[in-house]
């Protein structure tokens, strides 16, 4: 289909290659701390879909037990100091990050700053085990890069159950990146429908 392709990359050490291509509501609990929202979007199909939003990095843990998985990352500001981001890639380095989508500002800046983190955090003896896809998709809407981390994240022997939504600053209550993520896991064929019209 016409979509925008992300820009892609596979980190091992410093190996950058092509990736392959590849409800039921939760009824809105969520947990809202001072500097963080955290609540389970929806269960499909067997998976869940959790959404963590950060003011800062310290709060960052998973919603879930320990396992590979992909995430989101939006930012919605691009506010955050260097020393902020390289906290946060570590973070989500550390937990088992195996897909990182980046989108919203400096969508590129994270994206290089997780391959950054993996290359300095992951020994070489390990990293063809541990490797982490990224892509960032500058400019495209919530809805495109939501379908994309919905249906594309998949890859090798990876099924993923648990997926991340990881919101970088706290959003405004009006986002729709909530409701691009439930509707591109609930309604995919009608979005992929929209999105073929709004590209062509």
């Amino acid at each position: 289909m016409p979509l925008q392709p992300p820009r892609l990359s596979i980190t091992r050490l410093a190996c950058a290659t092509r990736a392959p291509a590849g409800g039921r509501l939760n009824g809105g609990v969520s947990q809202r701390v001072s500097d963080k929202v955290m609540s389970l979007l929806l269960r499909h199909d067997g998976r869940e879909y959790h959404r963590l939003a950060l003011a800062r990095p310290a709060a960052f843990a998973t919603p879930f037990e320990p396992r590979p998985y992909p995430c989101l990352l939006w930012d919605h500001g691009g506010d955050w100091t260097p020393e902020e981001r390289d906290a946060l890639t570590r973070s989500v380095i550390a937990t088992d990050c195996r897909y990182a989508v980046c989108g919203g500002a400096g969508c590129e800046r994270w994206h290089d700053e997780i391959d950054e983190s993996f290359i300095q955090m992951v020994p070489e003896k390990e990293s063809d085990e541990r490797f982490i896809i990224t892509s960032w998709h500058t400019a495209q809407p919530p809805l495109e890069v939501a379908w994309y981390f919905a249906w594309n994240t998949n890859f090798e022997d990876h099924d993923f159950q648990k997926y991340l939504l990881l919101e970088i600053g706290i959003p405004r209550p009006d986002s729709d990146l909530v409701l691009a993520v439930t509707r591109s896991v609930t309604e995919s064929e009608r979005v992929v429908g929209e999105l073929d019209e709004s590209a062509g």
